[in-house]
């Protein structure tokens, strides 16, 4: 059953990350936060146990890349990968408000996986391909992911430089990582990051400051355009 009061305040809420919403979509969030809530009681898919934190922390949170987004637009069939999924974050919120994009949902864990997949059948939401394994793994047995995405995303699974690594091979020319960061970022962390994408062939874009539960960072880097004449 649907709750308006929850559903408008919602839409609010989306809207200072870069996001128009109507109360269909925002009502689709509620549905995922309840569903993820529930198999969590089976899987440990996210430590957030009380359905009015999960807004921030897990929703909102997700959502933040709509401020990326917001400077760096993805057209409508464009493809993003989530790496380290885990419950789904932040790949299904973003594939519930963005249903043109084609989104892959890597993680290694089984049971993860399986309870990230019952939720989208439940919810019928049909733009995601849900994978088990390390990315790199998979990207070497399907060489169609190389150079396949417009946008990587990372958030809560390990370093700036480890993600890199991981990442690079399959982010398009002109495409995205975005990792997701808390604002206490050490000076080590980033100078290993900053190697790591030189190495990479990546180039470092300015961090975007949010705070909906605690004070955050997407920090960011892109693949150039290809420079082939």
């Amino acid at each position: 059953m649907s709750d308006p009061e929850a559903t408008t305040a919602l839409v609010e809420a989306t809207r200072p990350l870069g996001w128009e919403i109507d109360a269909a979509r925002a009502e689709a969030l509620l549905r995922w936060r309840d569903r993820l809530l529930q198999q969590n009681l089976r899987v440990n898919l996210t430590g957030v146990r009380d359905p009015d934190e999960a807004i921030p922390r897990l929703v909102l949170d997700s959502l933040a890349i709509g401020l990326h987004l917001a400077e760096r637009p993805l057209e409508k069939g464009a493809t993003a990968c989530d790496l380290g999924t885990g419950g789904g974050l932040p790949g299904m919120p973003l594939a519930i408000v963005r249903p043109d994009l084609s989104l892959t949902l890597v993680e290694s864990r089984l049971r993860k996986v399986d309870a990230v997949r019952r939720i989208a059948n439940q919810l019928r939401i049909g733009n995601v391909d849900i994978r088990r394994g390390r990315l790199s793994e998979l990207a070497a047995e399907d060489p169609g992911l190389q150079a396949a995405f417009s946008l990587v995303t990372a958030r809560a699974v390990g370093s700036l430089a480890e993600m890199i690594v991981e990442s690079a091979d399959i982010i398009a020319p002109g495409g995205s990582l975005v990792v997701w960061k808390g604002d206490d970022l050490d000076d080590t962390e980033r100078s290993e990051g900053a190697s790591a994408a030189n190495s990479a062939g990546l180039t470092a874009l300015d961090d975007i400051t949010y705070d909906v539960y605690r004070p955050s960072r997407l920090v960011r880097y892109s693949r150039p355009e290809s420079s082939d004449a």
